[in-house]
């Protein structure tokens, strides 16, 4: 990748688009922080990423890529709970249970938050699942 720029603001739905190695993934690694720039920075609200505790990034963003491994024998629910993980301390507080309920609802995937998160990527279909799941975990 090479003079990439972009900015990004609350509330927006975008999309990343380009062909097999155009460096997509490349990108959205760089912005949650899990590869580094060769040259230049990632800033987020004004500040290098780099110079944000892990767990201060993890309350700000999430990330789900396209393959996961989903043997966890976690249901629909569970895994956007996940994306709460870094807001509580040992234990989802009703606020938690609130927000990820919200967010499920929000996405019209009600009738599959007791579904088996593996199970709900097979009979729906990877792909058409995966944006459903992002936006979810993102809220």
């Amino acid at each position: 990748m090479h003079n990439t720029n972009c900015e990004l603001n609350n509330g927006e739905l975008i999309a990343i688009v380009g062909s097999n190695g155009a460096g997509k993934s490349t990108m959205m690694r760089c912005i949650s922080g899990e590869y580094r720039p060769a040259s230049g920075s990632v800033v987020w609200k004004g500040k290098d990423i780099s110079q944000y505790r892990i767990t201060d990034m993890a309350k700000e963003r999430a990330m789900l890529t396209q393959a996961n491994n989903t043997n966890t024998g976690f249901n629909v629910s569970q895994v956007v709970m996940l994306g709460r993980y870094p807001h509580y301390d040992y234990y989802p507080a009703k606020s938690d249970n609130e927000i990820v309920e919200s967010s499920i609802s929000s996405q019209g995937l009600d009738r599959f938050k007791e579904r088996s998160y593996s199970t709900t990527l097979r009979s729906c279909g990877q792909q058409r699942t995966l944006g459903k799941r992002q936006i979810a975990v993102a809220r």
